[in-house]
């Protein structure tokens, strides 16, 4: 279903740290791996707002601590800031979630009951190559965050 990163200090993005953090706990709770947007009003989710704020922090230990303590849904927001920031820990992170059966809800057009292993399993796509059901969302939430800046 990258982005170059930087040093950044805690200066450089103080005055987003409370909306990152209330965003950071919003995805961690999240119930939902969801597009950055939905319905025929293409709106923004509260997910792909959450995100992008976390992303503007350029803050991959973030990501990581995500990636590896929130919900299935948190997790995989987790793993997607990853991705976006060109983290290190990105691909073992992505091998060690791929072996999980954890259930998670998605949700785009239509919303799904899978597992974690499922959302990152590749498959065919219609340019003859492969992508995971992550990679369509992973890629949809990093476009609205560089919308976003």
């Amino acid at each position: 279903m990258a982005l170059a990163v930087g040093c950044a200090t805690l200066d450089a993005f103080a005055s987003d740290l409370p909306k990152a953090t209330t965003a950071l706990t919003a995805l961690r709770r999240s119930q939902v791996f969801t597009t950055a947007y939905v319905g025929l009003g293409h709106v923004a989710t509260d997910e792909a707002v959450a995100f992008g704020r976390v992303v503007t922090t350029k803050a991959s230990s973030a990501f990581l601590d995500l990636a590896r303590q929130g919900t299935s849904a948190g997790r995989l927001y987790g793993l997607c800031g990853l991705k976006a920031l060109d983290d290190p820990a990105y691909p073992s992170l992505r091998t060690e979630m791929a072996r999980r059966r954890d259930r998670v809800r998605g949700a785009g057009c239509i919303a799904v009951r899978t597992t974690v292993d499922r959302v990152l399993a590749l498959r065919k796509s219609r340019a003859g190559g492969q992508i995971s059901d992550f990679d369509r969302v992973c890629v949809t939430l990093i476009e609205y965050a560089s919308e976003r800046r």
